[in-house]
């Protein structure tokens, strides 16, 4: 299983995000401080945009392309460098 983390502060808090996926089957799950909040099922690729909430903001995680595993994370509209 593939693994990526972010960390972010979102209303005065600290907060831990990784996501999970299969390489083989592309499922796949976001947790944000260990508590599983979206997950996929298989399919041909990991989904391209995947929306979910932090303390009550949008998040976004991004798949950069269709081939890597590079994904960027999206809180509040502004884009984690």
């Amino acid at each position: 299983m593939a693994k990526r983390a972010f960390s972010v502060a979102v209303a005065g808090k600290d907060h831990f995000v990784e996501v999970k996926w299969g390489r083989l089957s592309n499922a796949g799950q976001i947790s944000v401080n260990g508590k599983v909040v979206k997950a996929w099922g298989s399919g041909w690729w990991v989904p391209r945009e995947v929306e979910f909430e932090i303390e009550g903001q949008k998040a976004i995680l991004v798949r950069k392309d269709i081939i890597s595993e590079n994904f960027d994370l999206v809180v509040g509209g502004k884009k984690l460098e």
